[in-house]
């Protein structure tokens, strides 16, 4: 096990990251299961006019380390943790 983490490290910071960002934007929204849109945007979510227009591209990096919900992170951290691990 302790080889297995050594080897996967990435992906397992990539995962705890998502996972300390959702827990934070579901503390905004007030819930664990649904985020709110704006808090999601306030928080870095790729939104084109914000990213075009006003030119914050460091939303093309914020935006993947954000959920809309539940089932959104759980789905991405899986897949990440299958390729990362492939």
């Amino acid at each position: 096990m302790k080889a297995d983490i050594q080897r996967y490290t990435l992906t397992y910071i990539l995962i705890a990251a998502s996972s300390v960002v959702y827990l934070f934007s579901s503390l905004l929204s007030q819930s664990l299961i649904d985020m709110d849109m704006q808090v999601l945007v306030d928080m870095g979510a790729l939104f084109g006019p914000y990213t075009v227009l006003k030119g914050e591209w460091w939303r093309l990096l914020t935006a993947m380390f954000l959920h809309g919900g539940m089932t959104h992170l759980l789905m991405n951290m899986f897949s990440l943790y299958l390729v990362g691990r492939g």
